[in-house]
């Protein structure tokens, strides 16, 4: 993603916005998880692949995307602040 350069400031919001839209649409697809019978196949799209995968193994993918995204949110809030703005 290209950063608009005669405004930062406003391209990390921007990125802001689309970290938190992906954490909550992680939410519902845990969500939507956990209302699936026991033992039903799931398939994860990893971009140029899908892979199969059962409840416990894409919970757990789920979980580390959610992690890396929550770091990349703090890291893009500790700039908003150090610019002295709020998110």
């Amino acid at each position: 993603m290209e950063l608009n350069k005669s405004n930062p400031q406003e391209a990390i919001v921007l990125q802001l916005q689309l970290i938190k839209a992906e954490l909550e649409q992680l939410e519902k697809v845990k969500e939507f998880l956990k209302n699936l019978e026991p033992g039903r196949k799931i398939y994860i799209n990893l971009g140029e692949v899908m892979v199969e995968s059962n409840y416990l193994e894409a919970i757990q993918y789920l979980d580390e995307k959610e992690k890396e995204l929550k770091a990349a949110l703090l890291e893009l809030e500790a700039k908003l602040t150090s610019a002295g703005l709020k998110a």
